[in-house]
């Protein structure tokens, strides 16, 4: 298991040592032109070309569960603050009587 990690992880450093040499040429339209299709033509490397759809992909997927965990983590903390009040409510009403 640990060996898959391994390749996995160097997978994809891979990946992003091979972004850094690569150059893209944008020529981008406004928001307003959407395109019925585009064709998007790539050259190079079969594997890299794959390595970095592959890359993209993964990046977008953790910039959603991110986004995901930073809505928990601050549902968390809100929720702990209510806690934490309730708290400080029951033992000043236990204190009172």
């Amino acid at each position: 298991a640990f060996a898959l990690a391994a390749e996995g992880d160097l997978s994809m450093a891979k990946a992003l040592l091979m972004l850094n040499n690569v150059q893209l040429s944008m020529d981008l339209s406004e928001d307003g032109e959407m395109p019925a299709a585009q064709v998007v033509k790539l050259k190079g490397n079969r594997h890299v070309i794959q390595l970095l759809i592959t890359l993209q992909q993964k990046v977008s997927l953790l910039k959603q569960k991110y986004l995901l965990l930073r809505g928990d983590m601050l549902y968390m903390s809100h929720e702990m603050n209510v806690c934490r009040h309730w708290v400080l409510q029951s033992f000043r009403m236990a204190m009172q009587h």
